[in-house]
């Protein structure tokens, strides 16, 4: 009497199973370059937020910054948002004291 595993409910060779779950459709639709849009990486300008460093076409390649200050290469279909890091101001508030 012990647990089911899934893999037993489902069939265990690959033929039964459609391998379709996790696959992702590339863009459609394009979209404005405005603050809370999903974009592919390529349609986004260099500089944008500084963090694009540069686009390689022929590669299909995007060098980005972190903000960590880390630099790293990730294909140019991958898709990232527009937007304003929440929390920004949170170092800038004044430590006061209490009574």
């Amino acid at each position: 009497m012990g647990r089911v595993i899934l893999a037993q409910c489902k069939g265990g060779s690959a033929i039964s199973r459609a391998r379709t779950f996790h696959r992702k459709d590339p863009a459609k639709l394009r979209s404005a370059l405005t603050i809370g849009n999903v974009i592919p990486l390529e349609q986004m300008p260099e500089g944008n937020y500084a963090t694009i460093v540069s686009h390689n076409p022929k590669g299909g390649k995007t060098k980005i910054k972190l903000p960590s200050g880390a630099k790293k290469t990730l294909s140019s279909t991958n898709r990232a948002m527009i937007g304003i890091v929440t929390g920004g101001g949170r170092i800038d508030k004044p430590i006061l004291k209490v009574g």
